[in-house]
């Protein structure tokens, strides 16, 4: 193999390396994704307000503690588990 052969595929090796990296991106625990807000926390409970504005996605992310979610707005939602395709949803508020 040439040396020209070489370098071209090994920067062919990096570019394919960093494009699939995108889509191993890490997650992070929900109280510190930037668009859920911690408005109250104790021992026993974390309030979370999360607002994502149209068209705008958060990161992923993971709720390792039991949830509950109140939705105070009649909304079009979407959700996707890492590696899954994503889904569309409505939330009802109440």
């Amino acid at each position: 193999m040439s040396y020209l052969n070489l370098r071209f595929t090994t920067w062919l090796f990096i570019l394919v390396l960093t494009g699939s990296l995108n889509h191993l991106q890490a997650q992070v625990l929900v109280h510190k994704e930037p668009r859920h807000r911690p408005v109250f926390k104790n021992n026993e409970i974390r309030i979370l307000n999360v607002l994502v504005p149209p068209g705008d996605t958060s990161l992923y992310h993971l709720h390792n503690t039991p949830s509950f979610f109140i939705r105070l707005t009649d909304t079009h939602t979407g959700s996707q588990v890492q590696g899954e395709l994503p889904k569309a949803g409505q939330s009802k508020a109440g």
